[in-house]
C-alpha cells in the first residue's frame, strides 16, 4: 500500500494507475483506491485550522459546547444530578452506614 498525502490529484492518479498495490489518498483527489479523512476533521472538532483536503460533515464543536454549557448550568442550579441519575439505597443500608460513620467519629 502507498499513501499519497497532499499530492496533487492528477499526479496521484497517474502514479496509482501504474501500481499493482493499493493507493490511499489524503488530499490527493479521487484517483486513488481509497480515501483517508480523520474523524476530528470530518466531524468538525477543530475549528481554528482546516486543511485544504478536509470536508466537514458535522459541527461537533458547537454541539459539544452546547452540551457542556447545559451541564454546567444544571450543576450550578442544583438540578443535576437528580434522582434519575443518582444511585439509591434502602433505608436499612443507609442506617447501617450512618451508624458506621458515627462510630468512626468517636474513635
Amino acid at each position: 500500500m502507498l499513501e499519497f498525502e497532499a499530492v496533487p490529484g492528477k499526479i496521484a492518479s497517474l502514479i496509482s494507475q501504474q501500481l499493482k498495490i493499493p493507493t490511499i489518498g489524503i488530499g490527493a483527489g479521487v484517483g486513488t483506491d481509497g480515501q483517508i479523512l480523520l474523524c476530528y476533521d470530518l466531524l468538525g472538532v477543530f475549528t481554528d485550522f482546516k486543511p485544504k483536503f478536509t470536508k466537514r460533515y458535522a459541527k461537533l464543536t458547537e454541539v459539544a459546547i452546547g452540551g457542556i454549557s447545559e451541564y454546567v448550568k444544571e450543576v450550578k442550579a442544583g438540578t443535576f444530578p437528580d434522582d434519575d441519575h443518582t444511585y439509591g439505597v434502602d433505608e436499612a443500608e443507609l442506617e447501617k452506614s450512618a451508624t458506621m460513620v458515627e462510630h468512626r467519629k468517636q474513635v
